[in-house]
């Protein structure tokens, strides 16, 4: 039977162990546990079964979930633990490269997030509708680039002849800079004999 816990390295102590006694000459008494290792234990003996069923910790420390599904996957850390790592440049110590800690939703967050992400989509799927039927259907090409330009108009909030001078401007302005690049400054000279 399977059993699953919250945390990765849980021990259940179903049968204490006695230490031996020299003194007395009495054995030792080794003890009946379970080990989960990743937070699963897998349990065969029907005897074991039946007292991690009446252990007092199942239910609340550890449970046998009736599905597939590992009911603390979202929940549980990892057992390896987070290395520190930092590259070494020149001798010295640079830049820290850590991996980000790995963050997890819960199952009602994970249903919050996707419900609210469904909704916005809902709320922008008919302008966007309408936007492709526009382009799609005007088969002139300057009234798609109207579009576009209008489109561009709603984002920023200037006019399409706005947005057509800023255009022009910025084209002007680099035609200016590539003329002053190319010509030449004079060079001074100077006479050795003058001197």
């Amino acid at each position: 039977m399977k059993f699953v816990s919250k945390n990765n390295n849980y021990r259940v102590v179903l049968k204490q162990g006695l230490p031996g006694e020299r003194m007395t000459g009495t054995p030792a008494t080794p003890g009946v546990y379970v080990k989960f290792e990743d937070g699963i234990a897998e349990v065969k003996d029907e005897k074991m079964i039946e007292m991690m069923l009446g252990h007092a910790g199942f239910g609340s420390d550890f449970v046998a979930p009736e599905t597939e599904q590992d009911p603390f996957a979202a929940t549980r850390k990892s057992s390896e633990p987070e290395h520190n790592v930092t590259e070494m440049d020149r001798g010295a110590p640079g830049k820290n490269v850590n991996p980000k800690p790995k963050f997890s939703f819960s199952p009602a967050q994970l249903k919050a997030i996707e419900e609210m992400t469904t909704k916005k989509a809902l709320e922008m799927a008919p302008k966007l509708a309408e936007k492709i039927l526009k382009n799609m259907t005007s088969p002139d090409p300057e009234q798609e680039s109207d579009s576009v330009e209008n489109a561009r108009q709603e984002d920023t909030g200037d006019s399409v002849e706005t947005t057509k001078t800023k255009d022009l401007d910025t084209a002007t302005a680099k035609e200016d800079t590539n003329k002053k690049r190319e010509t030449p400054e004079p060079k001074a000279t100077t006479d050795k004999n003058k001197s």
